[in-house]
């Protein structure tokens, strides 16, 4: 699973280059983990899911996102 490194130092940023589910790719995301917890947000921001992480670590994983939208898709806008 790759990394995305530039966005944080406590967090790690993680994408699949061609997942799917069910037979189906799915939109444009990417998975975050900091210790046991772990995310996964579609990069229009909304939250997949979430296995651990508190709604603060929630928001400011969001702002993080958002602020470095560019980068997670690789450059392509």
């Amino acid at each position: 699973m790759p990394k995305i490194t530039g966005i944080s130092d406590q967090y790690q940023f993680h994408f699949f280059s061609n997942e799917s589910s069910g037979g189906q790719h799915e939109p444009i995301h990417v998975h975050i983990r900091k210790d046991k917890n772990k995310a996964k947000f579609w990069l229009d921001g909304n939250v997949a899911y979430n296995k651990g992480f508190s709604l603060k670590e929630l928001q400011h994983i969001q702002k993080l996102i958002e602020t470095n939208k560019v980068k997670n898709r690789g450059g392509m806008e």
